[in-house]
């Protein structure tokens, strides 16, 4: 209970409350779609505001500042906004020279709810040298509402160990409207995105 009351703060103070809509930012645009489940994801996007990763999973997509470990993974908990459907998923890179086996879950929140992906949400990875993976994007797809905030909520351990709850990491937040997505991150970071 504590946990769900913590995130709806999170989310009301990254705009929730703000009007229900404003125009796009101009010159907003969005790029295609990432594969899903690939081991060849986009290229890496922009960085914007506290690390924060622009088109990360392709499109109109925002993933969370790189994180450290286990051993030399970098990782991302990041969401996607699709015309009908919200995806959430993580994003890894093995920097170092051997193999790194981890596993991987996402969880997301809707509407200040904290809910389950509709499949596993829950994966065993094995990331290459130098690879970059991202999970299984289909398998954490959920249709969009609007007006709601979404947030993905994610993390890796290395494999064979259990998942901590309590040490989750967290997407920037999109608060999705009729025209809008708007994008918040912890900083204070802040863009608008035109629906497409």
């Amino acid at each position: 209970m504590g946990l769900v009351a913590g995130m709806g703060s999170v989310i009301f103070e990254y705009g929730l409350a703000k009007p229900f809509f404003e125009p796009p930012a101009p010159g907003v645009s969005s790029s295609s779609p990432a594969p899903e489940g690939s081991s060849s994801p986009p290229e890496v996007g922009p960085r914007v505001s506290d690390g924060v990763e622009k088109a990360g999973l392709g499109g109109n997509s925002y993933c969370g500042r790189s994180l450290p470990g286990p051993g030399s993974i970098q990782w991302h908990v990041c969401l996607r906004v699709e015309r009908d459907s919200v995806v959430f998923g993580t994003k890894l890179v093995n920097t170092g020279n051997r193999p790194e086996s981890v596993v991987s879950q996402v969880e997301y929140t809707s509407a200040g709810q904290w809910s389950s992906c509709p499949e596993s949400g829950r994966w065993e990875m094995t990331v290459a040298p130098g690879e970059t993976v991202v999970s299984p994007l289909g398998e954490c797809r959920v249709p969009l509402r609007r007006p709601v905030a979404y947030t993905a909520v994610g993390w890796v351990v290395p494999a064979g160990q259990v998942v901590n709850h309590a040490a989750y990491q967290l997407s920037p937040s999109a608060h999705v409207y009729d025209d809008v997505v708007r994008w918040r991150w912890a900083g204070g970071g802040a863009e608008d995105v035109a629906v497409n």
